[in-house]
């Protein structure tokens, strides 16, 4: 259960219907392994995860959905934020400060003894990424540390200039396949949750999987899902393909408690050319000294923000499409012209080899920016440690909840949650684990689902979201997107499906629908929710849902 230091949320609210697994299934019938702790999930906070349970001693086996080194950790390109001991930090920082700086992007909805807790657990984080051989950029022995948007110091550690998810991935990664008691399947997509009833209640047990068109079952003490984020839900993102929110859909319908849904952090920099991939541009460059313009070449933000280009991410955001709206223009200008060319080159060079292949050069032209789907803030309730409201189960990384974030993240903060709640989760979820002993679960099959275009049909859901549920919302628009959604969820996708395409599809809908709801429901504009037709005070509320009957 959660512990009773976190805020949870205030309210409960029942989500919509659906049923509680995708396919039917007797585990009697199925193939399957067996460990100590099972890790769904293979990015920072997984494998932290992973390291950390195996050390406490216990057999991990660790499910991933695509290969090892593809995750959204490996695509991070800003850095760790991390306040660490004295002679690797400015010296006017401090945890306080981090602090101060949290709490004020989350505005009002974090939970601040987290924030504490969390933050305070940086330097020791690090401590094991270094023993893993992650390498930080340094200059004369000590460390290189930049400032992003809403920081009030120079706090975020990089790899490789724009390439610290690269290099965090690749240390956590050869750690996870060296280790003698972490065995790793991938190309494994988790489909559902097992849960059995225990004299204690409902328990998680482990995971129902596809692998090799064949289904399986991973049976567990403890499980830990670390699946990432959403951000795939919305046309416009900087997410990978992998980024379809299944662990939330997956907790959602195993009964555990979801929370601050609506908050989507929409990153205000992406590389806007018609036919490319939108091209995260990290904020990182803005620390640095890029600005951004408008379509006549004028700064907008310093008279938006007393921090200009550096204040947080949702405000900034704001700014832009309000710039948008006014001059028409489908996009702003971000300049870094004036940083030279050898230090663009060197600093960023990934976004530098990015921008070349569209014939862009980063010391002479300015890039074109818009708004992409990017962080999701809200995700499985849970504490400081990963524990949820459901046994058996924690939850690290982006689709955990732990109230870091609240309304907003502030930029960074992601990679440390993962690493410090990741490695906690784990050692957690090895204490309390074990064998997971005989497991019984037979799960009724239902009638197999009409054909349909699923790819067709998950391209509408996603155009729908940017479009009623993206970065500004109307009650209007959310009533409208809440009825096509749950049309096509109790039509379209009614039924047992046999392919990952279909199953995603599934998960993209009921996550919709959550999402549209929360946002119904906060009829306030607060950090990255903004509502056009916004009513009455900011709440300090958290909301949470719960699926009916669980």
């Amino acid at each position: 259960m959660v512990h009773d230091g976190t805020m949870l949320p205030q309210e409960l609210a029942i989500g919509p219907a659906c049923p509680r697994y995708l396919v039917g299934f007797d585990l009697r019938r199925r193939p399957h392994l067996e460990a100590d702790v099972l890790i769904v999930g293979g990015g920072v906070a997984g494998l932290s995860a992973a390291l950390s349970a195996a050390d406490a001693g216990a057999e991990v086996l660790v499910l991933h959905k695509s290969a090892l080194d593809e995750s959204n950790t490996a695509w991070a390109q800003g850095g760790v934020a991390a306040v660490l001991g004295d002679g690797e930090r400015e010296p006017s920082d401090d945890v306080e400060l981090h602090l101060r700086d949290t709490l004020a992007a989350g505005v009002g909805l974090c939970d601040a003894e987290v924030v504490r807790d969390i933050l305070a657990g940086a330097e020791a984080a690090i401590d094991v990424l270094r023993q893993h051989g992650c390498r930080f950029d340094e200059t004369a022995g000590h460390v290189q540390l930049t400032r992003e948007g809403g920081h009030s110091a120079r706090r975020i550690l990089h790899s490789n200039g724009d390439s610290t998810g690269a290099e965090v991935a690749r240390s956590l990664t050869a750690a996870v396949r060296a280790h003698p008691r972490i065995t790793v399947v991938e190309d494994a997509f988790a489909i559902d949750l097992i849960t059995a009833e225990t004299d204690e209640g409902p328990a998680c047990v482990g995971v129902l999987y596809h692998r090799r068109e064949e289904l399986f079952a991973a049976l567990a003490g403890s499980t830990v899902l670390a699946t990432g984020g959403c951000g795939r839900l919305w046309r416009e993102t900087t997410n990978p393909p992998a980024a379809t929110g299944d662990g939330l859909a997956m907790a959602y319908r195993a009964g555990a408690v979801l929370g601050d849904l609506e908050f989507m952090q929409f990153h205000p920099t992406t590389l806007y050319i018609a036919g490319g991939a939108r091209l995260l541009i990290t904020e990182a460059m803005r620390g640095e000294g890029a600005v951004l313009k408008n379509n006549d070449g004028v700064r907008f933000m310093p008279d938006i923000h007393p921090q200009a280009e550096l204040a947080p991410r949702d405000v900034v955001t704001r700014a832009i499409i309000a710039e948008i709206r006014r001059t028409g223009f489908p996009h702003v200008w971000l300049d870094a012209t004036h940083l030279g060319d050898a230090f663009l080159r060197e600093r960023f060079p990934m976004i530098h080899q990015a921008c070349a292949k569209f014939g862009l050069d980063l010391a002479s032209d300015w890039l074109p920016v818009h708004p992409s789907a990017h962080y999701h803030c809200g995700g499985v309730v849970s504490d400081a440690y990963g524990a949820t409201s459901l046994s058996g189960l924690w939850a690290a990384g982006e689709v955990g909840c732990t109230g870091l974030h609240g309304a907003n993240r502030l930029a960074s903060n992601s990679i440390l949650e993962g690493l410090v709640v990741g490695l906690r989760a784990g050692k957690a979820a090895a204490q309390a684990g074990g064998a997971p002993g005989r497991v019984r679960v037979v799960a009724p099959k239902s009638a197999m689902a009409p054909e349909l275009d699923a790819g067709d049909l998950e391209r509408s859901t996603r155009h729908l979201m940017w479009r009623q549920v993206g970065i500004e919302r109307t009650a209007g628009e959310l009533a409208a997107a809440r009825r096509s959604l749950a049309f096509w969820m109790n039509h379209q996708v009614k039924g047992e499906f046999r392919s990952r395409e279909g199953w995603v599809l599934q998960n993209q809908l009921i996550l919709g629908l959550l999402v549209a709801e929360a946002a119904a429901r906060r009829s306030a504009s607060v950090g990255t929710h903004t509502r056009l037709d916004s009513a009455g005070p900011v709440e300090s509320i958290r909301y949470a849902v719960k699926r009916a009957g669980a």
